[in-house]
This record gives C-alpha cells, structure tokens and sequence, in this order.
C-alpha cells in the first residue's frame, strides 16, 4: 500500500517509470484473478477427465484445446459484459427474459451441476489425502469447514489473497509426478527402440528361423515386460538387463541350442584336476579360453605331469566329451576320439598333438562364430534396442 501511495503521490519516482509501475500493477491485479480461475479448472475432476482421455486418445486430441479455449473466451466474455452493463447474475437476466419457469430449470440445473463439481472435489481431496497417507475421514470434514469458514466469514478481498496463494504455490508431488512423467517416457522410448530391434533380425535374410527366434526371444519378453502399466524403474531396468545378457552371450555367433553341447561336454572334464580349466572353458561356453587350456594340457602330457592311471583316465574323458558334441561339431568329436586312442596306446606325441589340434579348431571355429550374422545381428540388436533408463529425477 505504501508503495503505491508512493505512486500515486509522484514522490521519489520519476513520471515515466510511475506509468510503466502504474501499467504493471494493474495487470498483476487482473492477472491475479485470472490465476484463480484457470487453477480452478485443474481441479480432481477435470485432471480425472485429463488422464482418462490422454491414456486412451494420447495426443490425439490436442486440437480440441484450440476450440475449447475460444469457446470459453466467448462465454466468459459475454458474462462479463451482461453483468458489468445490468449488475444482475444470469439467472436473474433469464427470469426477466424468459419467465419464471425457464429460470428455475436452469436453477435446477446449476444446483445438480454444483452438487457433481462438489462431490468431484472432496472426492479429490480424499485421494490427496491418501497421497500424503493421511485418513481422508478427517481431511475432508477438516476441509469442508476451512471452505465453509471462508465463504461465510471471509471477504471477497481475503478469500481471493487465499486462492491466489494456493494457486502460486507448488505442488508438493511436483517431484515425484515429474519423475513418474520421465520415467513414462523413457520406458516408451526403449519399447519403440526394443520394437525397431524386433523388425531389424526378423528382417534380415542371414540369419535362419532358429537364430531369430533366439535373438528375438528375450527382446519380446522386455518389451511385454516394459509395456505392462504401473512397471516400476527396478522392473524396467531389471527386464533390459536380462536381455542385455541374453543378446552379449549370442554376440559370441551361438544360440543358447548352440552352447548346449559344449556345457554338456563339461560335466564329465569337470570331475579332474588336470581337465577342470577346459571344464570352466566350455561351461561359458568360451572356445578360445577353451583352445588355451588344451594346449595347457599338452604341455602336462610332455612334461610327463600325468602318471598312466591319469592318461587312462583322461582318454575316457574326451571319450565322452567326444560324444557330447558328435552332433554338432563332428571334427571336434574326431579329433577327441583319436586323442582318446592315442592315450590308450600310450602314444603320448599323437596323443599332444591331437589336444593342440582341437585348441586350434576350437580358435578357428570361435573366430568364424564371432563374424557370423548371428554375432552381428546380436550386437546391433544390443546397440539399437537398449537405451538407458535412467533414474528418475527424486523428488526433495
């Protein structure tokens, strides 16, 4: 107040930044209203309407909010000027125009609409309440006294400082909306990149039937995943990572079908000290850790580390694990058996050189497998469909 004496007065303040003052005062004191009234408009029901039209239509609809808004600027316009001019309120202008009866069906019609909107609105203070877990049989008659304290005993001046204040201030659940909304939005950005990924391998002429079903299994399954309502960031981050491993294990050029006979090989070289390495190896399945730990083992049968019963029993190892990858890996399975029989002859330097021929086999084959289509497409699958999902902003 003393500051626009000040104004008013001239005093202190030269007469050009007086106007420019003068100018902005008055439009922070129709500005102040028109707060209120588009605030009010937020309020439990039409944000309820929001969320019902924006998840089934998305943006679809935003075109309306061009139309709408003319709408009501003619509306609230028109009532504007019919009061300022008459100093009556609409149902009085009906009743002198129209008559009686047309002014007490559009009574009847306020009282109905007024009675919803009311509901409407203690509806939404009792789920506000439950936001803040707070019992809403004590919020709501709590804030149905303060609303009927203000309208009774409040003055228009002190009723609108009131609601202006309420409408500048901000959400206490801003943060945590916020957060919800980038997280809403991340998670639909990772399922269009998992969907693209999808399209890309069941495209891609290189790869057979199998190999797309593999590639395309776990990414199927973080998308469903992904687009189930209410997934949590732990849920969406948890889903990605296990088709991240799925994908990074198929970037080696094998299907889990692929690896299958190479894990099976393991088990029976896993019971020996001398084939536990090779066991490790091809439980991963890894052939170039593999192929190492072969040529490891040819240097224990030339430097004489295993008595007869050892190479006895080592023969009937790769005995089995030749039959383990016969199927698959036919050239593998060959070379095991005739390290086998040279073991058993007591052949010791076939018997090195059938292991190191094996550990180059495997490098030959683990190199082709990492340039097959299976290990590209994987990789690209991974690079193109595994956005991070970051954390979502805290709120404070």
């Amino acid at each position: 107040m003393a500051f626009r004496k000040l104004l008013n007065r001239g005093q202190l303040i030269p007469r050009p930044v007086r106007r420019i003052a003068q100018r902005v005062l008055f439009f922070l004191s129709i500005m102040g209203p028109g707060l209120i009234t588009a605030s009010a408009d937020n309020d439990a029901a039409g944000v309820a309407t929001y969320s019902m039209v924006g998840s089934y239509y998305g943006y679809g609809m935003l075109w309306v909010i061009l139309w709408i808004t003319v709408g009501e600027v003619l509306v609230q316009e028109m009532a504007a000027r019919m009061g300022a001019v008459t100093g009556k309120g609409l149902t009085d202008l009906i009743r002198e125009r129209f008559g009686v009866k047309p002014a007490l069906l559009v009574i009847g019609g306020l009282v109905l609409a007024n009675l919803g909107t009311t509901a409407a609105q203690f509806a939404g203070i009792a789920a506000s309440a439950q936001l803040f877990g707070l019992p809403h049989y004590l919020v709501v008659p709590l804030a149905a006294v303060l609303v009927w304290w203000l309208v009774v005993h409040g003055s228009y001046e002190r009723v609108e400082k009131v609601l202006l204040v309420l409408s500048l201030r901000d959400n206490p659940q801003a943060g945590k909306l916020r957060a919800e909304r980038e997280l809403e939005g991340a998670i639909a950005t990772q399922v269009a990149a998992l969907e693209d990924a999808i399209q890309t391998i069941e495209r891609n002429p290189d790869l057979s039937p199998a190999e797309r079903e593999a590639l395309t299994r776990p990414l199927e399954e973080a998308r469903d995943i992904l687009k189930q309502p209410g997934v949590s960031q732990e849920e969406a981050v948890a889903a990605l990572a296990e088709a991240s491993q799925s994908l990074s294990e198929m970037s080696g050029g094998m299907t889990p079908q692929d690896e299958a006979p190479y894990q099976q090989a393991a088990r029976p070289l896993s019971g020996s000290e001398q084939t536990a390495d090779v066991a490790d190896a091809l439980a991963k399945p890894d052939l170039g850790e593999a192929a190492d730990a072969l040529d490891d083992l040819a240097d224990d049968l030339a430097a004489g580390s295993l008595d007869e019963q050892e190479q006895q029993d080592l023969a009937g190892r790769l005995e089995q694990v030749a039959d383990a990858v016969e199927e698959q890996n036919p050239a593998l399975a060959q070379i095991r058996r005739e390290a086998a029989a040279e073991l058993h002859s007591g052949d010791l330097e076939e018997a090195q050189e059938s292991l190191r021929e094996a550990g180059e086999l495997l490098r030959d084959q683990q190199q082709q497998s990492e340039q097959s289509p299976l290990a590209g497409a994987a990789r690209a699958a991974q690079e193109l469909s595994l956005i991070h999902i970051s954390e979502p902003t805290r709120p404070y």
